[in-house]
């Protein structure tokens, strides 16, 4: 609006000269008689004329006056309107004015940069060129309500530019109307938010997906879930809700590498949606942890649905460069009750029964699936407070390292021991390494216990020593995330200076399965260098490659228990072992069998060539005291001279 004195109008000024003109009339001759009341005849017939003359000069001048008035008025108006034409033409938001019949009259320019539809073709139109019909007609039908009602409305609505394309707008409607001219115009304000959207969705897939697998993450699991569970209070239909997970998905990430293992989920993620096919929600949950949630109806569709996710595991997963790789999965089940209402304490519980299910299937062999009982979660109660336990061990002298003799085979003469970690609770009693090495594998409790384990071993090899007593060569376990998530290398040069035990009698063992990996080898001639042997441990059993295995600087294999029991009579047993010692002959690897407990046994594998075993038949593990007694006497003598 001007911001000015008001312009005059043509009815002012009509007003004006018609007021004028009547104060003259009814007082000039008084005004006359005042000024010349003598007057009369030629002298009066004079003056009425002058009084003529001088109205006329008045009137011209009163209009002159009065129109310029109005030309300045008019002027000024023009000049704040231009003014006001170039603010908005320069402004980033489209502006259309229409009549009471959506007609548009007039654009600005920035509602053509917008749109792509000049001015000459939107106006005579309405605004309906730019509908996408992305929005359905109860959207129209509510703003207009709002905009009759309140006068104003505003909001996104995503319309069509003139090349075809959708955008999105912000729009501000305001309804105007003119009480002197009973005419109403609607002002519409519009601006692109297309870009902010984008960032806006962006952003909420960094939220709500992994970037790696693109599929949904925890936090978007947690929130379909909640959306499920309301849906099921007023169905018929159970929630099924599943934890996949990959077996020994870590041994692959850290003997392949990360690369690998990154090719793998993402390999996995597909095949699960494969599985789905569109029919229920799949999610990544953490790591190598998938999570799937799915109407079912009877609650024993889970199950097929169970079998349907572990059968897409059986065809191998090819990770480049590398080879084919056989995966494989356990899942654990919850059902929901059917009357949840979202809650996230609900939640919480059916995510937790589903990871104690998972437990229980790991807990059955693996690649296989269960069912969550109430009997799972006392047992991932006992879980916990063993894990707590566990970590209180390692710091409270609760662990003790036993040893297990190995015996040269063609001689008999105990040449060393491997080296056994035990658990003696002060309230339950000896501990199960195969309860508590899977757990402090599980929470990264490994680390600490390993290196608890190694200064232990060395340190008692120091002890004997010092005693004057020949142990031969003391192997010990080193896992996978202790070889590749710990400095161990670092760990062990520390261990053999502070104890100042000669490398020759220490001997690492590792697992196959953890070994197969390019830098493996580095790690490996890294621990040679420190003069500590190396041996792998259950071989067979991993994921084998003969041109890694070749290439490691290691000294012997450790033939798994596995293919020695049946040896004596089982013919591929028999030709399983002939085949691992003829193999670690041809590479200059010494062999080494697990659990003999037979004489036949021994017997069959004198004959195949293997040189040195272990096993029940000769020697349980003991503590280091019974050891020292039973065999570092005149037997042990010769154990460091035979060697291992």
């Amino acid at each position: 609006m001007p911001t000015g004195p008001s312009p005059l109008s043509p009815l002012r000024i009509s007003l004006i000269y018609l007021t004028v003109s009547v104060l003259w009339v009814l007082f000039s001759d008084w005004v006359m008689v005042l000024l010349m009341p003598e007057a009369t005849g030629e002298t009066l017939t004079l003056a009425q004329t002058l009084k003529g003359w001088f109205f006329i000069a008045g009137s011209a001048v009163l209009i002159g006056y009065l129109i310029r008035q109005l030309v300045r008025d008019l002027s000024q108006v023009q000049s704040e309107l231009r003014l006001r034409d170039a603010v908005i033409s320069q402004t980033h938001n489209g502006v259309i004015i229409a009549d009471e019949d959506q007609t548009i009259l007039y654009v600005y320019e920035a509602f053509t940069r917008i749109t792509g539809f000049s001015a000459n073709y939107a106006v005579g139109r309405t605004p309906r060129i730019l509908n996408s019909g992305f929005h359905e007609g109860d959207f129209y039908r509510k703003l207009w309500s709002k905009l009759e009602s309140e006068g104003v409305w505003q909001g996104e609505i995503v319309n069509r530019k003139a090349d075809g394309s959708l955008f999105t707008e912000w729009i501000t409607i305001t309804r105007v109307a003119d009480p002197s001219l009973d005419k109403v115009h609607y002002v519409s304000v519009l601006s692109d938010i297309s870009e902010q959207k984008a960032g806006q969705e962006r952003l909420r897939y960094m939220a709500y997906y992994d970037p790696l697998t693109e599929l949904p993450n925890r936090a978007f699991s947690h929130e379909e879930l909640r959306r499920l569970l309301k849906r099921a209070a007023d169905s018929d239909y159970r929630l099924c809700v599943m934890f996949v997970d990959l077996d020994n998905f870590k041994v692959i990430n850290e003997s392949l590498g990360h690369e690998a293992g990154d090719q793998l989920l993402r390999e996995v993620a597909v095949r699960l949606r494969r599985v789905l096919g569109g029919e229920g929600f799949i999610g990544r949950f953490a790591g190598d942890l998938f999570v799937i949630c799915s109407w079912v109806q009877p609650v024993e569709r889970s199950g097929v649905l169970a079998r349907s996710v572990l059968t897409c595991f059986d065809q191998n997963f090819h990770l480049e460069p590398h080879r084919d790789m056989s995966v494989r999965a356990s899942i654990g089940i919850a059902l929901s009750r059917g009357n949840e209402t979202g809650a996230d304490e609900e939640i919480s519980f059916l995510f937790s029964c589903a990871d104690s299910a998972l437990n229980e299937a790991k807990r059955r062999g693996r690649n296989t699936y269960a069912f969550y009982t109430q009997a799972l979660t006392e047992g991932s109660t006992r879980r916990l407070e063993l894990e707590q336990a566990l970590k209180e061990a390692i710091d409270g002298n609760q662990l003790v390292v036993f040893y297990q003799p190995v015996f040269d085979v063609e001689t008999g003469h105990c040449v060393g021991a491997e080296a056994l970690v035990r658990w003696d609770h002060p309230e339950r009693g000896m501990i199960s390494p195969g309860t508590f090495i899977p757990l402090a594998e599980d929470t990264g409790l490994i680390l600490p216990l390993g290196r608890w384990v190694m200064d232990e071993v060395a340190g008692q090899v120091r002890a004997w020593l010092d005693q004057g007593l020949d142990p031969g060569r003391i192997s010990f376990n080193v896992s996978s995330q202790q070889l590749h998530n710990a400095p161990f290398v670092e760990q062990l040069k520390e261990t053999l200076q502070t104890t100042r035990v000669p490398a020759g009698l220490l001997e690492v063992e590792l697992t196959e399965s953890g070994l197969m990996a390019e830098e493996t080898i580095g790690l490996l001639k890294r621990i040679r260098s420190t003069g500590v042997d190396i041996a792998i441990d259950d071989f067979g059993t991993g994921y084998s490659s003969l041109a890694y295995l070749r290439r490691f600087p290691v000294e012997k294999l450790k033939i798994d228990r596995g293919f020695v029991e049946g040896v004596e009579d089982s013919p591929e047993a028999r030709s399983i072992v002939e085949g691992v010692v003829a193999m670690a002959r041809a590479l200059g690897l010494r062999t080494q069998a697990e659990g003999v407990e037979t004489m036949e046994q021994l017997t069959v594998l004198s004959t195949l060539g293997a040189e040195f075993y272990q096993g029940f038949l000769r020697g349980r593990p003991v503590p280091a005291e019974t050891y020292v007694q039973q065999w570092l006497t005149t037997d042990a003598g010769s154990a460091a001279s035979d060697g291992v």
